[in-house]
């Protein structure tokens, strides 16, 4: 059976390595001043923000460029297409 001296030597130990434990882990955590030199959660939004604004331009640009390729591409074949037709007019002759 443990006596009030083995329980308080148990005790000694115990907050001995709780403590050392804490010490550990305070020097690993950051404080708010460790902190100060970071972006907050309003800084990485606006930049976000920005990010997607010029994003949402480029789309736009790119959406638009595909949209006159097609148009060009439809023209360039409805050339062809009467160009083919006098070339034979021509040539066959």
């Amino acid at each position: 059976m443990l006596t009030n001296t083995d329980l308080s030597e148990v005790d000694k130990r115990i907050k001995k390595a709780i403590s050392e434990n804490n010490i550990k882990l305070f020097s690993v955590l950051a404080s708010k001043k460790d902190l100060e030199n970071y972006a907050t959660k309003n800084d990485l939004q606006k930049s976000t923000d920005m990010i997607m604004g010029t994003l949402d331009r480029i789309y736009r640009v790119v959406k638009k460029n595909d949209e006159e390729q097609t148009v060009i591409s439809h023209s360039v074949r409805d050339n062809k297409m009467r160009i083919t037709k006098l070339e034979k007019a021509v040539f066959s002759n």
